[in-house]
């Protein structure tokens, strides 16, 4: 006896015994039992099973949503499915939906890299497992740095920009770069180096504002902005 808990926990703690005697009851009539013509039975194992996920389409990508949704179809041969998800590739389903079962929803999925694992039955016997990769992460990046480096000439037009993100769940993926009311310029984040350098050409002397985003792999963000001036140069 398995529970419901997505993990299949144990929870059997004893047995019993029963004995029981079938034959027939003293003083009951015996009518022929009409015949019931045989149903030839499948002898090829359910193939496997082909999940599909509207909310987490992409086993290789990241998804802020940590109520995940699975679906699939089964053959008309098919009676039974088997479920599990857990953080192994390769686990063999164990809790048992005894009817034709074709979604499965779960809720409040802790962030992390998963797995779903699915199996059909017929009556020839149970077929192959399919495992279904899915990732979550809600979390916002951890820590943002935005800073402009050093100018020698404050009248210097083009001024660069230091950024730097962590992410621990699934990782930084790029940063936005807006100055005033300008458009938005992404930027890929630097993998190895964990520090982005950008540089912004031709900016009008006075004060700017610019909005920087980190943005990590499952669309969280953290924002930071800073005021930048450019030097006037007087004519002569």
């Amino acid at each position: 006896m398995l529970a419901n808990d997505g993990l299949g926990t144990n929870v059997l703690t004893n047995l019993g015994t029963a004995s029981i005697i079938i034959g027939p009851s003293p003083g009951l009539l015996t009518t022929p039992v009409p015949t019931i013509p045989s149903v030839p039975v499948s002898t090829n194992l359910p193939s496997a099973i082909t999940i599909k996920s509207l909310t987490h389409p992409e086993p290789e990508n990241w998804y802020s949503i940590n109520d995940p949704e699975f679906s699939w179809s089964l053959p008309k041969d098919v009676t039974s499915v088997r479920l599990l998800y857990d953080k192994f590739p390769s686990s063999q389903p164990s809790i048992l939906y005894d009817y034709r079962l074709t979604e499965k929803s779960l809720t409040e999925v802790k962030d992390g890299s998963y797995y779903f694992h699915a199996q059909a039955r017929n009556l020839a016997g149970w077929g192959p497992v399919t495992h279904f990769r899915f990732q979550i992460d809600t979390q916002k990046p951890e820590s943002f740095e935005f800073e402009e480096t050093l100018r020698t000439d404050e009248s210097e037009t083009a001024v660069r920009f230091s950024l730097s993100a962590s992410d621990s769940g699934s990782g930084i993926k790029e940063y936005e770069i807006k100055v005033n009311d300008g458009e938005v310029i992404v930027i890929p984040a630097e993998v190895d180096t964990k520090q982005t350098i950008y540089q912004v050409d031709n900016l009008l002397g006075g004060n700017h504002t610019v909005i920087a985003r980190a943005i990590d792999f499952a669309g969280n963000y953290l924002t930071d902005y800073l005021d930048v001036k450019v030097e006037l140069i007087n004519p002569p």
